[in-house]
């Protein structure tokens, strides 16, 4: 990997905006069940979190939107509104890590063990590539491709989501945790043989983010005997 000298802005993200705006699609085919056919019985901090995802969507779909229509000065003054709408993402997410644990005793074949381990790693994915999006604000290809990273993590639960409940099929938890980040990856190998034919350059975000999904595929299988991380779920939770 390295950072190129001179970044250009590719081709394919002058329309970047259309293809966040295409996930919501996805995260509302997968909440629709679950989120927003429950909207009046849903309590504070679902809606909080809610907002906030939704709300750091938008805010990728409108920096693109504006930096590709040359509105350099809208951009900069939106970029302000992510130094709270990231923050109480990640901070409702904890407590959407805490709400999934606490419904059912934590003990092997509670899939809330597995799924919570899955929330917490995106939730550190998510505050690194703001994090490196700032680093790398002056470089125009990687800032680009750290903030749409950014929204890849809200895919994989609303994906999940989607298969648990439209997609006929017998699902195990181990079969929706697959099929999610397999897939994943693949979109950002897609991404990666796309700046490569373009550039023959392997961007930090993409790179990492494969890294990322890999590690999910690999490591949850032997999550589900891990007596440690019981034992910190149950810390988490505030049990004994």
């Amino acid at each position: 990997m390295h950072e190129p000298s001179a970044p250009q802005r590719g081709e394919m993200y002058a329309h970047a905006h259309w293809y966040v705006l295409s996930l919501f699609i996805v995260v509302f085919a997968g909440f629709f069940h679950t989120y927003f056919a429950k909207l009046s019985s849903t309590d504070l901090i679902h809606h909080l979190h809610a907002i906030t995802a939704i709300g750091w969507m938008v805010l990728v779909v409108l920096q693109s939107w504006f930096i590709t229509h040359g509105r350099a000065k809208w951009h900069r003054a939106f970029a302000k509104l992510s130094f709270f709408i990231l923050p109480m993402l990640v901070i409702t997410g904890l407590f959407m890590v805490h709400a999934i644990l606490a419904r059912e005793p934590i003990k092997i074949g509670n899939p809330g063990v597995i799924f919570a381990f899955a929330d917490l790693t995106s939730l550190v994915y998510l505050a690194m590539y703001y994090v490196m999006a700032i680093v790398y604000r002056r470089d125009v290809a990687q800032h680009q491709r750290f903030m749409l990273a950014t929204v890849l993590v809200v895919f994989p639960p609303a994906l999940g989501r989607v298969l648990l409940q439209q997609v006929p099929l017998h699902w195990s938890v181990g079969g929706v945790l697959a099929a999610i980040y397999v897939f994943s990856e693949i979109i950002v190998i897609v991404l990666l043989v796309r700046d490569w034919r373009r550039e023959r350059t392997v961007y930090y975000a993409y790179g990492f983010a494969s890294v990322y999904f890999l590690f999910e595929i690999v490591v949850w299988p032997f999550l589900i005997h891990y007596q440690p991380w019981y034992r910190f779920c149950s810390w988490y939770l505030g049990g004994p």
